[in-house]
């Protein structure tokens, strides 16, 4: 994984953290505008044959899962929004909300309504930006450098929260991927058809069903599973992915922890032409956790974040394995 996605794991989890938090509560303390700025600097260190890291630029075999590279991150989260008179109807722009497709980072613009029912509404868009997806134009290229070529990402979500007033979400989101310059298996002895197999152009397709529940006073537990639908054109690179996310939160005056354990299974497809037609099978498992401290040093609309995440994959064919560890402290102003 790279530095950037290591960032938008981050960010995936900072924000997956807080909406746990922001459950039942108005969308805003009073209409019109806020803004919020959150500046992050930490250490990630990753293992993956896809992270386009120089250190990681040569694999002198297809049997190993890469080198381990250690990394300083630093990156800004950013997020405006307006809310109507109403104070049901709130538009805005920034970090998402809930990534859609590989945890990857993007700018999003939608807007969220609360309606006379109870359900809250959310439509969001997010558009492909350069720079913020990079891979190996083929990964499978062995004893010299790795070409980096950009992965282009663009797609959008629908969410239903406390559906009629219920502590139950249902969550639909959307990413169409594109590798710019898609060479996978190339340089290897492959026909046509058997690179074919291994295209990692296509659309993602996610579901989730998400529960929330009060424990006791600031206690509260997320239980969600989780479909995901990788329609690649490579048929080798298409899969199904089945998985859970279980996350408890607990908030006493100025302090707030947030748990989460995740795990995934992942079946492809298709045999894989490079691996002695294997058919690829993947296992994830992330853990997180993430604390806030509010109004450090007695500023008003100021918090203090930490931040410390763990994945691992695990697969039937070591070149596919990674891990991924990184932590960050983050300073946050709203205003």
């Amino acid at each position: 994984m790279s530095t950037l996605k290591t960032t938008a794991a981050l960010t995936s989890l900072f924000f997956v953290c807080t909406s746990a938090q922001a459950s039942f509560r108005p969308l805003a303390q009073e209409p019109g505008w806020q803004f919020t700025v959150n500046v992050n600097a930490g250490v990630g260190q990753s293992q993956s044959q896809f992270n386009p890291e120089d250190d990681n630029a040569i694999t002198e075999d297809l049997e190993n899962s890469g080198q381990q590279v250690t990394k300083f991150i630093g990156f800004p989260l950013l997020r405006a929004a307006y809310t109507q008179e109403d104070m049901k109807t709130q538009w805005f722009l920034g970090n998402s909300l809930d990534n859609v497709s590989r945890g990857e980072f993007q700018l999003e613009a939608g807007v969220t309504h609360d309606f006379a029912t109870g359900t809250r509404a959310t439509v969001a868009l997010f558009p492909d930006l350069p720079f913020f997806g990079k891979t190996w134009s083929d990964p499978y290229l062995v004893g010299k450098p790795r070409t980096e070529t950009e992965q282009k990402n663009w797609g959008g979500r629908i969410a239903l929260d406390y559906i009629w007033g219920s502590p139950v979400s249902v969550k639909y989101g959307y990413a169409n991927n594109e590798v710019k310059l898609e060479q996978s298996g190339s340089a290897l002895p492959l026909t046509e058809q058997q690179r074919d197999m291994l295209n990692r152009d296509g659309d993602f397709h996610r579901v989730e069903v998400e529960g929330f529940l009060p424990l006791a006073k600031g206690l509260f537990f997320q239980p969600s599973v989780i479909y995901t639908l990788a329609d690649n054109k490579g048929e080798a690179m298409a899969y199904d992915e089945w998985g859970g996310r279980l996350a408890l939160t607990y908030s006493k005056n100025k302090h707030r922890i947030t748990t989460n354990v995740s795990y995934s299974s992942r079946e492809y497809n298709g045999d894989n032409p490079i691996f002695e037609n294997k058919r690829q099978e993947d296992e994830k498992l992330g853990l997180f956790a993430l604390y806030l401290y509010s109004k450090p040093f007695g500023w008003e609309k100021a918090s203090i974040s930490v931040i410390a995440a763990w994945s691992q994959t695990d697969s039937n064919i070591e070149f596919y394995k990674s891990d991924v560890l990184a932590g960050a402290v983050g300073l946050a102003y709203r205003f």
